[in-house]
């Protein structure tokens, strides 16, 4: 995967906005973004994040715009940060075992929060990520 801090494609930073309502730049340094076999980060990757966006390179394998046109869809955005956390969980659990469920608690806040349009209950984004 190629990491990059260039801006994101136009229509993905539409989507963004449109699920956020905020812009890249708006959300944060620290907000990573794939798109295809692109990295767009201003910040360090850790391993763990790396393993998360690991998964939406291979979803998006087919083709990114068809993958990003359908991230306005709550359902499929769920589905696809789901699995893409579990992966990350996963991870946390053999190297981090003891801060993993800590960390599962923060990433279901951002699911169930404007950073993913509120797609999720907290207690649903929590019982998913850690369901093995």
């Amino acid at each position: 995967m190629n990491i990059t801090t260039e801006p994101l494609p136009d229509y993905v930073e539409k989507v963004i906005k449109q699920v956020t309502g905020k812009t890249w730049e708006e959300l944060g340094n620290d907000v990573v973004f794939t798109v295809g076999n692109n990295l767009h980060a201003r910040c360090e990757v850790p391993k763990y994040l790396m393993v998360h966006e690991l998964v939406h390179q291979k979803q998006q394998s087919e083709s990114p715009e068809k993958w990003w046109a359908n991230y306005t869809n709550p359902a499929f955005r769920y589905q696809q940060e789901l699995e893409a956390y579990k992966a990350e969980y996963k991870y946390l659990r053999v190297h981090f075992k003891a801060e993993s469920f800590e960390v599962a608690k923060e990433w279901a806040t951002h699911l169930s929060g404007e950073m993913y349009g509120k797609c999720v209950s907290y207690n649903k984004a929590l019982l998913d990520i850690t369901r093995q």
